[in-house]
């Protein structure tokens, strides 16, 4: 719920593993097409975004709440965090 506050008030998201993302989907449904069986389901798609939290998101937060930066130091620090993925 956190990560997606950020996106929404901050706009901060980490492209470089949305990019990541998305070509292993595509990847996969290509598979998938090849073998012949039916498509992966959309559904499918939307709970690993559920549920999958990158590496560097939760350190960032443990880090966050370990230090008790100010909120726009914190965000600050997430920025460049994703720039260096």
């Amino acid at each position: 719920m956190m990560e997606e506050q950020i996106r929404v008030r901050a706009g901060i998201e980490n492209e470089a593993e949305l990019k990541r993302r998305k070509a292993r989907c595509e990847k996969r449904e290509k598979e998938q097409e090849q073998k012949g069986g039916e498509k992966i389901a959309h559904l499918h798609h939307a709970a690993h975004r559920l549920t999958q939290r990158t590496v560097k998101f939760i350190r960032w937060l443990k880090n966050h709440l370990d230090l008790e930066r100010d909120w726009d130091a914190a965000m600050a620090k997430l920025v460049s965090i994703y720039r260096h993925s």
